[in-house]
């Protein structure tokens, strides 16, 4: 395979994996932080209660992320809405008719509600299926005595314990958002229904009860002993439509106390149907909340196939563009130019042509010209041999210096060698000394030209 094909498909490949994993790290950022929806897995999150209900119920539950208006209004199901975000509550007019038609037909809306900025969603509520919910507040306790009502199992009692450090991490956390409050205040009145307000303005946890004074047709599962109705389920057309208004005891970290988990599977055995949901879209999880999920889809499948058509094209047409002869200029060796290096240069040339005697000239014209440049040109040759033989610093014998200018030329390869080794060696030992002083008597003769 081509190294450019490899690195297309390396490239394509880190694309599409940073595609799946960045909407990955985004859900668990989301699952971790404390946003208080059912996929959330911090204190104030309520994964526990899906959990522990997906586990108790006789039909598996799962996670809705569509809108409302894509179920079936003539299939009966059970949907969970844990604190619904303002988008929720449209005011549409074909929404309405969708969700009282969904309640006619069989299904079962189990609403629980935060204990602050209730006014809005109860008045939609209200008005969706004509009905009259009032709330009244009660002191909080962190332990309530109850009378339940349900026909699967008994509740005694609730308990809202409040993390170690809570009211001190409330506190620090309404003086920062102080000024900002202060600040947005005047916008949110104008733009908003009150939703968006902060809980960390002065707000006191409450207990949220129903005023039973216009709930004729009411049915009470959950009350204080002292009579005051903290959940009611209403019947609507062949469904029903359930209201808690105190969701801080089916938080995560407080479903293990006292009854609470008993309550959270006690309302789900009252409203049994074939099929529960929970809602998260309201809580910012879209259904196609990566490029995995959305390419599970048809128009996705679509995509795929055309990605994948055109990047075989492509890796067609670049297996068939001819490799190009890369382009470069050569660069020395950074070696001192020595005789050596002309040697095994000329070598290289001569070797292919075998004429050894032009090439053993070669090595011999170069030591020729040393030698007369050390020794005066005012002397013969063989003059200038015999001075160096009669250099003690030189180590060579007049004998030496003759078998390498006057043998007779190599004729072939094996006398080439033998005869280079040999001017090589004597070469080698006369440039030894090139620094040493000259001998006297090559002193003597120089001058006496």
């Amino acid at each position: 395979m081509p190294k450019r094909l490899l690195y297309c498909l390396l490239l394509m490949g880190l694309i599409v994996g940073l595609s799946i994993l960045g909407p990955i790290l985004e859900r668990k950022k989301k699952e971790n932080d404390g946003s208080r929806n059912t996929v959330s897995v911090a204190p104030g999150g309520f994964n526990a209660l899906f959990r522990l209900l997906h586990v108790t119920n006789k039909e598996p539950i799962r996670l809705w992320q569509h809108s409302m208006m894509l179920l079936d209004a003539k299939k009966q199901q059970t949907m969970w809405l844990m604190e619904p975000d303002i988008s929720f509550f449209s005011n549409g007019t074909y929404y309405e008719k969708h969700l009282r038609a969904l309640v006619s037909n069989g299904s079962n809306l189990i609403f629980i509600l935060p204990p602050f900025n209730q006014k809005d969603d109860i008045a939609q509520i209200n008005r969706w299926f004509n009905l009259k919910l009032i709330t009244r507040e009660m002191p909080f306790s962190p332990t309530i005595e109850v009378n339940s009502y349900f026909p699967s199992r008994h509740i005694s009692s609730l308990l809202y314990n409040r993390p170690p450090k809570g009211e001190e991490e409330w506190q620090q956390k309404k003086l920062q958002a102080r000024k900002v409050i202060e600040e947005s205040q005047r916008w949110f009145k104008r733009r908003s229904r009150g939703r968006l307000k902060s809980i960390l303005t002065e707000h006191r946890l409450q207990l949220t009860g129903w005023d039973n004074k216009l709930l004729k047709q009411a049915e009470i599962l959950l009350e204080t002993r002292s009579h005051i109705p903290l959940i009611l389920r209403i019947p609507y057309g062949k469904g029903s439509i359930t209201v808690f208004a105190n969701s801080e005891y089916l938080e995560n970290s407080q479903l293990a106390y006292a009854d609470n988990a008993a309550l959270a599977v006690a309302l789900s055995e009252r409203n049994p149907s074939p099929k529960t949901l929970f809602e998260v879209r309201s809580a910012g999880f879209d259904d196609n909340r990566d490029i995995v999920s959305y390419l599970a889809t048809s128009r996705g499948i679509l995509i795929l196939i055309t990605l994948l058509l055109g990047l075989s094209a492509f890796c067609i047409w670049l297996s068939a563009q001819p490799i190009r002869k890369k382009l470069y200029t050569a660069k020395s060796d950074e070696r001192f130019f020595t005789q050596e290096v002309f040697i095994d240069a000329l070598a290289s040339h001569y070797q292919s042509t075998e004429n050894w005697g032009e090439l053993y000239e070669k090595f011999t014209r170069m030591f020729r010209l040393q030698v007369e440049q050390k020794i005066s040109t005012n002397v013969t040759f063989q003059e200038q041999l015999t001075l160096i033989a009669q250099n003690p610093f030189y180590e060579v014998t007049l004998a030496d210096l003759k078998t390498c200018f006057e043998s007779p030329p190599p004729q072939s390869e094996a006398d080439f060698i033998r005869l280079s080794q040999h001017l090589l060696t004597v070469q080698g030992k006369v440039n030894r000394y090139e620094q040493q002083p000259t001998h006297p008597s090559q002193l003597s003769i120089s001058n006496a030209g």
